[in-house]
């Protein structure tokens, strides 16, 4: 049994649009999603390198500064519960009928002292020399 989401419906209608139309730049891309039936664009930077959205690296701020720990084959799992009388105790659960397995995200005993500061910003690396080179000389024709 499929289970229809909506949300793959507005996908679909952004896609049918594209097709029937030539693009060339990430704005007319933005454009053809607006003018499809309920999509809207938000574009988180621009040509000139402008970032609107910054992007963070959490990977290294759970890891490194709260130390938190992974769980070993999270893929397997497809309900997680959580408490705050329990903190950094997940259980997981393959289906709902099954028997929770606890897993401590944790590393140490004691939660770590959480503030407001965001992790380091990762800026974006671009293009290299040869990938840009190689869309100038080869795909830039096409568009």
């Amino acid at each position: 049994m499929y289970i229809f989401v909506s949300s793959l419906r507005c996908f679909g209608s952004f896609k049918k649009k594209l097709r029937l139309t030539r693009v060339s730049s990430l704005y007319e891309i933005a454009d053809v999603c607006d003018q499809s039936k309920c999509n809207f664009a938000v574009l988180v930077g621009n040509h000139n390198k402008d970032i609107t959205v910054q992007t963070y690296d959490w990977s290294h701020y759970f890891e490194k500064e709260l130390r938190f720990q992974t769980i070993k084959d999270i893929l397997k799992y497809h309900h997680f519960r959580m408490s705050k009388d329990q903190p950094g105790i997940v259980k997981c659960y393959k289906s709902l009928d099954d028997e929770p397995v606890e897993f401590s995200i944790f590393i140490q005993r004691n939660p770590p002292k959480v503030t407001a500061a965001l992790p380091k910003i990762v800026p974006p690396k671009g293009f290299t020399k040869q990938r840009a080179e190689y869309l100038r000389k080869e795909i830039r024709q096409f568009c």
